[in-house]
C-alpha cells in the first residue's frame, strides 16, 4: 500500500505529453515482456515495521537491485513506477478473474489499464495546468501504528482506516503482488494487525491493537485535532463484532473530548460486511 501511495502521489507530477510520446505501442510490448519475465529472488525484501521505512527508497531498492538493467532504467522514476504498477493491476485482474466470464489473457488486461491509467493521467495534467496547481510535498513511510515515529501534539488530523483483516486476509488475497516482489510473505503477516493468532487469540490481538493504535493517535494529534477512523462491520464465527462501541468508549478514557460516529450501508459489498462506520474523535 505504501508503493502505491507513493506512484500515485508521484504520477501527479508526470508531464504527459512527454510520457504519452516515449511510451508507444512498439515500445509497450516490449515494457510488458520486460515486466511478466522479471523474477525477483524470493523472500529478498524482508519488511520490518521498525526502520521508518522511505516507500521512495524501498522503490530505488527494487529498480537498482532487483530490476536487470533495460531502457525503462532511462524513464524517470515517476513513468518507470507507473508502468509496473499497471502491470501489477492487471495480473490481479488476471488473477482475480481467471477462469471467470471476464477472463482475459494478462497483456490484454495490461493494455487496457494502460489506457485507463492514460487517460487518469492525461486528465490530472490537465487539471493541474489549468488551475495553476502547486502541488504540496509529501512523504510515505512504512511504520506501525503502534509505535507512530512522530512527536507528541504534532499532527492536526488523522485519517485512517483499522485493517479488516479479521474478516478478510489482506495477505491471501495479493500473495501473487506481495511473491512478485519478493517480500517475505510470512515476516510480514506476523506484522500486521488483525493476522496475528489463531481462533479467538486472533480476536484478542486484534483488539488490544486496535485500542493501543487509537492511544497512538491521541498522543500525536494537537490539542483540538480530529482524527476520522473508517471502521467496518463484521461478524467472526457468526458473531457480529461491536469494534465501533468499543472505540468510542476507549476514545473517552483515553482523553477525546468529543466522539461520535456516522453509519454508512454497504451496497453490493462483501456479506460479511455490512456496514462502515466513520468516527469522528477530537483531542
Amino acid at each position: 500500500m505504501a508503493i502505491i501511495s507513493q506512484i500515485k502521489l508521484d504520477a501527479l507530477k508526470i508531464n504527459y505529453p512527454k510520457f504519452s510520446e516515449a511510451v508507444s505501442i512498439e515500445n509497450l510490448h516490449e515494457i510488458f515482456k520486460y515486466f511478466m519475465n522479471l523474477e525477483i529472488p524470493e523472500d529478498s525484501i524482508k519488511p520490518t515495521i521498525d526502520e521508518n521505512i522511505d516507500a521512495r527508497k524501498l522503490l530505488e531498492t527494487l529498480w537498482c537491485e532487483y530490476f536487470p538493467e533495460s531502457f525503462l532504467h532511462d524513464f524517470p522514476c515517476e513513468w518507470r513506477n507507473l508502468l509496473m504498477l499497471i502491470y501489477l493491476h492487471a495480473l490481479s485482474d488476471y488473477t482475480y478473474l481467471k477462469g471467470t466470464k471476464k477472463s482475459k489473457s494478462l497483456q490484454e488486461f495490461f493494455y487496457e489499464n494502460f489506457a485507463e491509467y492514460m487517460k487518469t493521467i492525461e486528465g490530472a495534467c490537465n487539471v493541474i495546468n489549468k488551475l495553476g496547481i502547486e502541488l504540496g510535498d509529501f512523504k510515505i513511510k512504512i511504520n506501525s501504528a503502534l509505535s507512530i515515529p512522530v512527536k507528541d501534539n504534532s499532527i492536526k488530523a488523522v485519517v485512517t482506516s483499522p485493517p479488516y483483516s479479521i474478516a478478510l486476509d489482506y495477505i491471501k488475497n495479493d500473495a501473487h503482488l506481495l511473491r512478485y516482489l519478493g517480500i517475505d510473505i510470512a515476516l510480514l503477516r506476523n506484522q500486521m494487525i488483525g493476522l496475528r493468532g489463531k481462533g479467538k487469540e486472533k480476536l484478542k490481538f486484534y483488539e488490544c491493537d486496535l485500542r493501543k493504535s487509537i492511544e497512538e493517535i491521541y498522543r500525536v494529534l494537537e490539542n483540538d485535532g480530529w482524527a476520522v477512523i473508517v471502521l467496518g462491520d463484521i461478524s467472526i464465527n457468526g458473531n457480529r463484532t461491536n469494534f465501533k462501541d468499543k472505540i468510542l468508549e476507549w476514545s473517552k478514557d483515553i482523553g477525546f473530548k468529543e466522539t461520535f460516529a456516522l453509519d454508512r450501508a454497504i451496497l453490493g459489498g462483501f456479506a460479511r460486511l455490512r456496514f462502515e462506520h466513520l468516527l469522528f474523535l477530537q483531542k
